[in-house]
């Protein structure tokens, strides 16, 4: 917010958290309170023309661009003790104000939107589907992402069919089945032990 654009009327601006005033040369400056004032005059510590002339019409008090006479118009003003802020001043610093920070909360809010309009529209490029067919006596399968399948050998579940529905615990070849007529032995897959196939997509 402090970098808004200020809020101006005439000579008068409000930007941050301060009025400022434009003097000769195009010269802003804030308004300096009372005891700084004091500790200027008291440190004899000199100030350009337009910072004196800054002061005076910030307090409401006549001013000029002639160094010498805002200089010891605004020290006679601080010696007498009876400087203070008018307060038609304070009304239009408290208007300035609040224009300064409406018109600084909206552009907040527009950058706010617009960043967030930038990334909503940004293309999320999506990872093509793959596929693994995975195969085994002569059958295939094909599997989508995430599943997995344990299956046998076509010849295996077909051969156990058989010899269940036959009634016998052994085939015509004398190995030993199972009581569900799973041929713990099927040499005909060219291994002594039964081999799930895991298909799993990537």
């Amino acid at each position: 917010m402090a970098h808004h654009a200020p809020a101006t009327s005439g000579i008068f601006s409000f930007a941050g958290d301060s009025l400022f005033v434009e003097a000769a040369g195009n010269n802003l400056h804030r308004r300096a309170t009372v005891p700084k004032l004091r500790a200027q005059f008291d440190a004899s510590d000199d100030r350009p023309a337009h910072w004196y002339e800054a002061q005076l019409i910030h307090y409401g008090l006549p001013s000029s661009r002639v160094k010498g006479t805002s200089k010891m118009r605004l020290y006679d003003a601080v010696k007498k003790g009876d400087m203070a802020v008018p307060a038609y001043m304070k009304t239009m610093e408290k208007n300035l104000k609040k224009v300064w920070q409406d018109g600084a909360a909206a552009s907040a809010a527009a950058t706010r939107k617009r960043k967030a309009g930038t990334q909503t529209n940004v293309p999320v490029a999506k990872a093509p589907r793959k596929t693994q067919a995975a195969s085994r006596g002569g059958a295939t399968w094909g599997l989508a992402s995430g599943e997995e399948v344990s299956i046998l050998s076509a010849s295996v579940t077909l051969r156990a069919s058989q010899t269940a529905r036959q009634g016998g615990s052994t085939s015509a070849a004398g190995r030993s089945f199972g009581p569900q007529g799973y041929d713990p032995h099927p040499s005909y897959l060219g291994d002594s032990r039964p081999r799930p196939i895991i298909c799993r997509r990537l």
